[in-house]
């Protein structure tokens, strides 16, 4: 939250002293300062805080990573990559808080198109199986299981959870 809050503190002291330096030197002074507070707002317009909601979901920090997303201004103005991963954040945290279905449909977003590294990418199909699997969809957890394995990924989180999700689904089949 602090780089968020940063980049308001940053973004205000741009105009107000903008404004400052137009009436007291005028525009050739001042032009700086707005362009300055224009970038800053367009960083945040395009890319959000989703990097930092992904770190905080990563260190374990869920209200921290929820806080952050929120305070994403227009979701049709996210880059289509930040956008995959926006859905990836709201999918696992869906997830944490025991909601299959809207996490399916969050990290569904996410895998559509498949723009999100390859790690990225086996982690929302490894909880997107995780979600089907609570909701009984068998079938489309081994289609997910085998994308998973085609991927060949060397992320050892993933390749147990993927072991331990085909020993759930074989006791589950007995």
């Amino acid at each position: 939250m602090f780089y968020l809050y940063l980049r308001y503190t940053l973004i205000t002291m741009f105009l107000v002293l903008g404004t400052w330096f137009q009436i007291k030197f005028g525009f050739e002074a001042s032009g700086y300062l707005f362009g300055s507070a224009f970038l800053l707002g367009l960083t945040h317009l395009l890319l959000g805080g989703v990097n930092q909601a992904l770190v905080a979901l990563q260190k374990g920090k869920i209200k921290e990573s929820e806080k952050i997303l929120t305070q994403v201004w227009s979701l049709r103005c996210l880059l289509p990559l930040h956008k995959k991963y926006y859905f990836l954040c709201r999918g696992l945290l869906a997830l944490h808080h025991k909601n299959a279905k809207e996490g399916a449909i969050q990290l569904e977003k996410a895998v559509s198109g498949k723009k999100l590294k390859k790690s990225a990418l086996g982690l929302a199909l490894l909880n997107l199986a995780h979600a089907y699997y609570f909701d009984g969809q068998i079938a489309r957890v081994e289609a997910i299981l085998y994308e998973i394995e085609a991927l060949k990924l060397d992320n050892l989180k993933i390749k147990e959870g993927v072991r331990v999700l085909r020993e759930s689904l074989k006791s589950k089949q007995r």
